[in-house]
């Protein structure tokens, strides 16, 4: 009888010119191979959607080939058998879900794909870079009025996006903070105001009233933190640049229950990011990516996806590095078309020429805002030892919570 070799559907397969990968979403398990003409003939006839994962081996297999089966058969990515009748279901989008899914039409579909807006008040504070970055605040001479939040929050944000910010750059330059409040009781929405630590001890000292239905998000560097006092409720952004912050930040999260870690890129910390954030291929592959998020990489940017920031000029960004797509007047169902006919910054995947034709694009992070701010958007093993590594560990919990939409919303299934 003929031997046959099938792939578990949880695994999945790529293949260069010369190189071969598979990666199993089960247990992470990866191997990279290189081609012959008997290893792309397998590769090829298992590529073929026909034949369900399942190929015929031939009588006389050469030694490399034979490495080839061993190695798929011990990393559990496939198995041998007899039964010709035997297939398994490759992992493929499904035909409804493809690309075309996040495209306009004018039946209102579109408005699902805007998850979150990031609204920044703007005023005095320290001028830097961390509010492209994060929900840093922001410095600026113009600040957006209270007339201007309300148009926002009741005109332009649609029913559909829950998740709403309002970064404030500093206490004092809204002198009108429970009018932002007033904003807030509209149905099904979710409310974060966004503060500087020290600026949260000035909101309390003042005895501001937070309605129980806002959530207080702090955000700062490590130091900006020091003597002030964490209710466990309160989520904190703790950005870092240095690597003398790696151990006042482990201290600090000792004492804090939710929390997220985002490297800030300072226009001069290169040396922070190849010492701390670049990862290996080794860390790609160890990653435990699911097949929705797999499939993702290839067709949007997980960090971007479904966001927009309002900035105190009072337009509208899907990338505040980029030119905006309108301005709060305008009609959000054509701001969201603008972002997706135009497949802008929500669409932004490692398909660059360096990057095409590499085998771990699928299971690289989105490309980050700090890679755009670094002019390293194309980064591949070829030109680099290491791989960018775009606050992984956050960029996992911002996948979760958008997966989880995704799979609300029926844009992703396996």
């Amino acid at each position: 009888m003929n031997d046959y070799i099938s792939l578990l559907p949880n695994t999945f397969l790529w293949v260069s010119e010369t190189e071969g990968l598979l990666y199993n979403t089960d247990n992470s398990s990866h191997y990279k191979f290189g081609l012959n003409a008997d290893i792309e003939a397998i590769c090829n006839a298992l590529t073929k959607l026909e034949n369900l994962y399942t190929v015929s081996l031939p009588d006389n297999i050469t030694t490399d080939l034979r490495l080839f089966i061993d190695t798929i058969v011990d990393l559990k990515l496939g198995f041998v058998h007899q039964n010709p009748r035997l297939y398994t279901l490759p992992p493929y989008l499904k035909i409804q879900e493809e690309f075309q899914e996040f495209n306009y039409t004018p039946t209102g579909r579109c408005l699902h794909n805007l998850k979150e807006v990031s609204v920044y008040v703007g005023g005095t504070c320290d001028t830097n870079q961390y509010y492209i970055q994060s929900d840093y605040p922001v410095n600026s001479d113009s600040e957006l009025s209270y007339e201007d939040i309300y148009t926002i929050v009741n005109h332009l944000i649609p029913k559909t996006v829950r998740d709403i910010k309002i970064i404030l750059s500093n206490v004092d330059s809204y002198k009108t903070i429970h009018k932002i409040l007033q904003c807030s009781p509209v149905e099904n929405k979710r409310f974060t105001i966004c503060l500087k630590p020290g600026d949260y001890q000035q909101w309390m000292s003042r005895n501001y009233y937070i309605p129980s239905d806002i959530n207080i998000q702090l955000v700062g560097l490590p130091h900006d933190y020091d003597r002030v006092n964490i209710d466990n409720e309160i989520f904190c952004q703790i950005l870092i640049k240095e690597s003398n912050e790696i151990e006042i930040l482990e201290k600090l999260t000792k004492s804090i229950q939710n929390y997220s870690v985002i490297p800030v890129f300072d226009g001069n910390n290169y040396d922070f990011f190849r010492q701390n954030v670049f990862i290996t291929k080794e860390d790609i592959c160890n990653s435990r990516l699911d097949k929705r998020l797999v499939f993702a990489h290839g067709v949007i940017n997980l960090n971007k996806f479904g966001k927009f920031s309002i900035l105190p000029d009072k337009k509208v960004y899907s990338n505040v590095l980029a030119d905006p797509l309108g301005s709060i007047y305008d009609n959000i169902y054509m701001l969201i078309n603008e972002e997706m006919l135009n497949q802008r910054w929500w669409f932004e995947t490692r398909s660059s020429e360096k990057c095409a034709s590499c085998l771990y694009k699928y299971l690289c992070p989105s490309i980050s805002i700090q890679e755009n701010l670094m002019n390293i958007n194309h980064i591949c093993f070829s030109c680099r030892n290491n791989l960018f590594k775009t606050n992984f560990d956050v960029i996992k919990v911002y996948s979760a919570c958008f997966l989880n939409h995704l799979a609300k919303d029926n844009h992703i299934s396996e």
